[in-house]
């Protein structure tokens, strides 16, 4: 199941309310493709799915060992068929995500991408862009703010409808779905299950301004 049981249901709506046209989901920085997968779910209901990840490999569930880069991400989804309009991509490597997503010349329906919300919502930062990055846990350094993947997003011709947790879900605009605004979903860092406060160290890294 996901990380969150919100992300799970979030998600589920969106679909319902939407609908679907080829039940095609990718999805990397999937693990084992159970474990905290935002995927497991739409398997389950029968859609085919594609994972990615860069350590585990498991055919049986089309699960491929792939570092995921904005520079291979176009002809890894060539190389695996994928729908040029699929119907849902989970973006969670805790590292280039927004890079990779900015590199993406497929249009999914929805996007689900990981925020790093320990970053304030006035601030549109990423990590500095590189290839090797690996995150260290309980690190504050990682992936992008969420103002970046807002405006992003914005740009590639999305909206935002949903924040579960530290998950951004978008829908694309031509999608009919209501649309909200950064501000009525992310206010200030969040304090995840096991924080005392939400953690301030975010200033002692060397970020991009995207």
């Amino acid at each position: 199941m996901s990380q969150f049981a919100e992300q799970e249901k979030a998600l589920l709506h969106i679909l319902e309310a939407i609908g679907t046209t080829n039940k095609f989901c990718v999805e990397f920085g999937a693990r084992d493709g159970v474990c905290d997968s935002n995927t497991l779910v739409l398997r389950e209901r029968g859609w085919e799915c594609l994972l990615f990840d860069n350590v585990c490999h498991n055919e049986t569930i089309n699960l491929y060992k792939h570092s995921v880069t904005p520079q291979n991400i176009n002809d890894l989804f060539a190389r695996y068929d994928v729908p040029t309009e699929l119907d849902f991509l989970s973006i969670d490597i805790d590292g280039m995500d927004y890079y990779v997503w900015e590199a993406l010349e497929y249009q999914p329906r929805v996007v689900e991408i990981e925020a790093n919300i320990n970053l304030p919502p006035d601030v549109s930062l990423a990590i500095k862009p590189d290839n090797d990055f690996c995150w260290t846990p309980n690190s504050t350094y990682a992936g992008a703010s969420p103002l970046a993947l807002y405006n992003l997003g914005r740009r590639k011709g999305y909206k935002l409808v949903a924040m579960p947790a530290c998950d951004m879900l978008f829908v694309r605009n031509d999608c009919d779905y209501p649309e909200k605004t950064l501000e009525q979903l992310f206010t200030k860092p969040f304090v995840l299950p096991g924080q005392r406060a939400p953690r301030d160290k975010w200033q002692n890294f060397e970020w991009q301004e995207v």
